[in-house]
């Protein structure tokens, strides 16, 4: 009984400290939202990847919002047109804006790769046209 006992307390745990662990790396203490125009996370651990899409038609202008602090670790914050080609990247530790203009229509990803990073970032973007 004792032994079932400690077994069930392991598995509620890790649901606690691991909320959001799958194919996309390790989070501790992760809490993201990928709701609208928009990626942002805080975080106490973060190694992997996490992404979001947009549609977006060519001679579109895109207006993206970027702010991440990072306290350890690297973290990348960059965009990909639908031929996974990298459009742009952001700089961490920095809030700035840029412009982008579209040359292809399609999806494009927003990508955010953390490696063993603490710390949080949001993305947040708006499509003029």
């Amino acid at each position: 009984m004792f032994l079932y006992l400690i077994l069930v307390m392991i598995c509620v745990l890790s649901f606690v400290i691991f909320p959001s662990c799958s194919e996309s790396g390790t989070r501790i203490l992760y809490s993201g939202s990928k709701v609208g125009d928009q990626i942002s996370a805080a975080y106490e651990l973060f190694s992997g990847i996490d992404k979001k899409t947009f549609m977006a038609n060519e001679g579109d202008t895109v207006v993206v919002s970027y702010v991440s602090s990072v306290e350890k670790g690297k973290l990348k914050m960059e965009i990909y047109n639908p031929d996974d080609i990298l459009i742009t990247s952001f700089t961490s530790n920095k809030t700035g804006t840029k412009e982008l203009g579209i040359e292809k229509t399609g999806k494009h990803t927003v990508k955010i790769t953390g490696n063993q990073t603490k710390g949080r970032y949001q993305v947040s973007w708006k499509i003029l046209n």
